[in-house]
């Protein structure tokens, strides 16, 4: 995601730089509405539907329920439990923690290779369609994340961009 916020930024200054108006037109765009795209939708479906990504992900929810279960039962059979069966619980919660956090991260790994293709994939397409829009709509200032404490609905441009890569496949107009 970061490479398209460096696009979008330098097609932001780039816009900046040309002869300003008396009224320009602001408009803002958010590069992580591109996962909202058809394209991005394919690569996300795909991870989610790989065998090692279900697994993992089958094993993370099963670690966290049986955790839930050992503290939900611990907490309410804390005053009769022995030293021994109070360690053993958590040496056992200590245990599913550094699992779930295993596969956490290994989830959140995959998740983010598959955002750097979609990155990868739509980059050209992404300045191709924002040059259009942006001499479509006569915007003279494009903004992004971080640039700005508040956007309007009116002149964020992210939904037209997302819309028009589905539409054309980034196919300058």
């Amino acid at each position: 995601m970061s490479r398209i916020i460096a696009m979008a930024a330098a097609l932001g200054a780039s816009l900046a730089l040309a002869e300003v108006p008396d009224n320009p037109k602001i408009a803002y765009f958010d590069p992580t509405g591109l996962l909202q795209t058809k394209a991005a939708a394919v690569h996300i479906d795909k991870m989610r539907n790989e065998r090692g990504f279900k697994d993992d992900r089958e094993q993370l929810i099963a670690k966290q329920t049986e955790g839930r279960k050992i503290r939900d039962r611990a907490q309410k059979d804390f005053e009769t439990m022995s030293n021994d069966e109070k360690q053993q619980v958590q040496n056992r919660l200590t245990d599913l923690a550094a699992d779930i956090q295993h596969l956490q991260r290994k989830l959140a790994a995959r998740e983010q290779a598959v955002v750097e293709t979609i990155e990868l994939e739509l980059a050209s397409k992404l300045r191709n369609v924002i040059e259009d829009i942006v001499d479509e709509q006569k915007i003279t200032v494009l903004l992004r994340p971080g640039s700005a404490s508040y956007v309007s609905p009116e002149i964020n441009i992210t939904e037209d961009v997302v819309k028009r890569l589905d539409e054309t496949g980034g196919r300058k107009k």
